[in-house]
Order: structure tokens, then C-alpha cells, then sequence
């Protein structure tokens, strides 16, 4: 019975109030006595036929229970939000359950996990993204080929998590520990000073002057049954020559910070940003800081948290250095490009010469070096 009423029949007579019910043909169910009264069940549309045979026979009737679905929908009536919330939650969640919720990478440090995160969110690793459309072996292979630093790169899901498992290429590719034959280059130019080989065959002798790409030693050993080849190791030191230069404008732009810095809200859900604070527009120039702060379930980021974007206006103004100013600016960068590029050089003789031409000082620095000239390069030999 899908409506039904539990009733509660009391006074007058009552044995001619069940004889009429039958009369009428009203379906009765569990009919008993309860005390002085009568208690019974009948369905929702027959209660109502009811009320004629009790008013004849002088017989009261009382609703005890009310029974089955269609009652209690109709106590939501007034709170139709509650079952559109229901409804849509349940979509909600058949809906997601079959996309990626989390992703979760590793085997690699952070600089090239970002890396190689972007890589495969390209071919459909990504939140939100659809489960059923993913295709974990090809993009294993598509994405190893975008990957020098990763030889091992696998697809799992596990229900709405992907996990993204990695193994680093730690033979420092493409001179690996393995390398069966390769010869000693030269790097640039330069006049041999020292020599040192420690496996294959020197070419180059101390006092010689070599050029960059000059073959310093070779991988190839000869002995008294032939060639032997294998690897050339080595350090060849160079005197060489180094030419340094910085310019500096007097008249430079730079961008400072300009009025309060005001902050944008969105909610993140599955990538998705909703906007929870009033657009601003952007100005043309400004800095800004993002803060994320994600729901976690044992430490696993959902797809669901608060983004802040603080935005700080930038204006652009014009600032005028004095040559003096300039040339201590143009120091400081030498030193810096310097270390960077002459790093591990020894510098015999430095010379220094500035000067101011149109508006630009330019600061030039030509050294003389000793250095290690020498790369090792990997030699493939190819079978006839």
C-alpha cells in the first residue's frame, strides 16, 4: 500500500459502521479491537468514503498514523529548496566521481615536478578532467619525450586520485657512467699550459695552441693487438682570453608600488574559480601574491578551497643616475657576470676601461685565464 491511514473508530454503532464499509466496497486492512474503539487500515484515497457510513451510524473517526511516501513528500512541499538541494547534490556527485579530484606526483624534486606536471596536464592529467577519456600509456610515451630528465614515467588512478609516479634520470644524460667511448674537445680557444690524461690518448702537448673543437685526446688506445677503444678522461689547462661588458643607461624606468594593494577572492572548485569578491579591474602594471588555502583528507589536497590574490599597482617613473652612480652600478653587475661565467677560471690579468657614450655607461673587462678547456663527448660508432 503506497498512501495509507492507520484509523481509530469509537462510539455508536459500531458493527453496523464494518457493515456498511463492506457495503461500500472499501478495502479494509487489520481490523481489530482496541479497547471500547476499532482499529484498522485503509488506503489514502478510500479514508474519505469513510466519513458518510461513520456520520450514519453516529461512529467517530480519528486518524492515528498517516503511512507511506506520498505523505511524507507532501510535509517537503513547503520546502521545495530542500529537495532541489537533495536532487542536485546527488548530481553533483555522480557527476564527479568521474573526474580527477587530486593528483598526486612522485620521485622528482619540486622544480621539475612543476615541470613535469604541466607536461601531462596538457594531455588530460588534470582536476577536473574526465577519467574515462584518459589514456595512461600514451601519454606515458608522449610525455618521456618532452622529459629529458625522467626515464619511468607511470599513470595510476586510484577511484578520483591520479597518481603520477616518476623515476629521475640520475646518469647526468647524455655523458652517463656507462659511456664505452669518447674524446677530450676543447671548449674555446687558448694555449695549452698543462696536460693531464688519465685514460685514452693525448694529441695536444704543452706549449700548443688550440682552438675550440679541437680534438685534445682521443678514446682510442693503441696496442700491440690494435686499437682498444674506450673512454678519454682527463683535464687540459688554458691560458685563455675572456672579454667581459656591462652598460648601464643613466636615465632608467622602474616600477614602484602605488596606492593600497587590494585583495580578490575566489572559490576553486575542480579548478573552476567562482568569484566571491567584486571584480576590479587590473591596472596596466602591478605585482601580485597568490595564497591557496585547500580543504586536506590525510594530508591529500582536495578540489575545493579559497585563492587570495592581493594586486599591488605599479607606476612607472624615471630615474636619472649620476656617472659616478653608474659606474659603481656597472661594477656590481661585472662582478656578477663574472662569477657566473669565469666561475671556476683563475684570472692572471684583468683590464678594466669605462667610459660614458651617449647617455649609456659602458664598463669592458678583458682577462686572461686559466682554465680547463677540456669536454668529454660521447662518440657513437656506427657498423657499416
Amino acid at each position: 500500500m503506497s498512501a495509507a491511514v492507520e484509523w481509530t473508530a469509537e462510539g455508536g454503532l459500531l458493527s453496523e459502521f464494518l457493515n456498511q464499509l463492506q457495503a461500500a466496497d472499501i478495502s479494509l486492512k487489520r481490523v481489530r479491537p482496541h479497547g471500547d474503539c476499532l482499529v484498522g487500515i485503509v488506503s489514502a484515497v478510500d479514508y474519505r468514503r469513510v466519513r458518510p457510513a461513520a456520520r450514519r451510524t453516529g461512529t467517530r473517526v480519528r486518524i492515528r498514523r498517516k503511512r507511506g511516501m506520498a505523505f511524507r513528500l507532501y510535509r517537503l512541499r513547503k520546502r521545495i529548496g530542500l529537495v532541489i538541494g537533495a536532487v542536485g547534490a546527488i548530481a553533483l556527485l555522480l557527476f564527479f566521481s568521474t573526474r580527477i579530484w587530486a593528483i598526486v606526483p612522485s620521485g622528482l624534486e619540486q622544480a621539475e615536478t612543476e615541470r613535469a606536471l604541466a607536461v601531462v596536464a596538457d594531455m588530460g592529467v588534470a582536476i577536473g578532467h574526465p577519467i574515462h577519456t584518459l589514456k595512461p600509456k600514451e601519454i606515458s610515451i608522449r610525455a618521456l619525450s618532452q622529459l629529458n630528465s625522467v626515464i619511468a614515467l607511470t599513470i595510476n588512478m586510484d577511484g578520483c586520485i591520479a597518481h603520477v609516479d616518476m623515476v629521475a634520470d640520475n646518469t647526468n644524460h647524455p655523458l652517463s657512467q656507462d659511456i664505452t667511448l669518447s674524446d677530450l674537445v676543447a671548449t674555446r680557444d687558448g694555449l695549452i699550459v698543462q696536460t693531464e690524461i688519465w685514460q685514452g690518448t693525448r694529441l695536444v702537448k704543452v706549449g700548443e695552441g688550440v682552438t675550440a673543437g679541437t680534438l685534445l685526446a682521443s678514446g682510442a688506445t693503441e696496442t700491440t693487438a690494435g686499437p682498444l677503444l674506450g673512454r678519454a678522461e682527463g683535464v687540459v689547462i688554458a691560458r685563455t682570453e675572456r672579454t667581459l661588458s656591462v652598460e648601464v643607461p643613466l636615465k632608467q624606468q622602474h616600477w614602484q608600488a602605488t596606492g593600497a594593494p587590494f585583495t580578490q577572492t575566489t572559490l576553486s572548485l575542480f579548478s573552476l574559480p567562482i568569484p566571491l569578491s567584486a571584480q576590479v579591474a587590473l591596472p596596466s602594471a602591478y605585482t601580485q601574491t597568490v595564497d591557496r588555502d585547500f580543504l586536506t583528507l590525510d594530508g591529500l589536497p582536495l578540489p575545493l578551497g579559497i585563492c587570495r590574490r592581493q594586486i599591488t599597482p605599479l607606476l612607472p617613473i624615471t630615474v636619472l643616475y649620476k656617472p659616478a652612480e653608474a659606474e659603481k652600478m656597472a661594477a656590481e653587475q661585472l662582478a656578477q657576470q663574472e662569477q657566473e661565467e669565469l666561475g671556476e677560471a683563475v684570472i692572471e690579468d684583468k683590464t678594466i676601461s669605462g667610459k660614458l657614450v651617449d647617455g649609456v655607461y659602458r664598463v669592458t673587462a678583458h682577462y686572461v685565464c686559466l682554465e680547463n678547456i677540456a669536454r668529454e663527448v660521447p662518440v657513437t660508432v656506427v657498423k657499416p
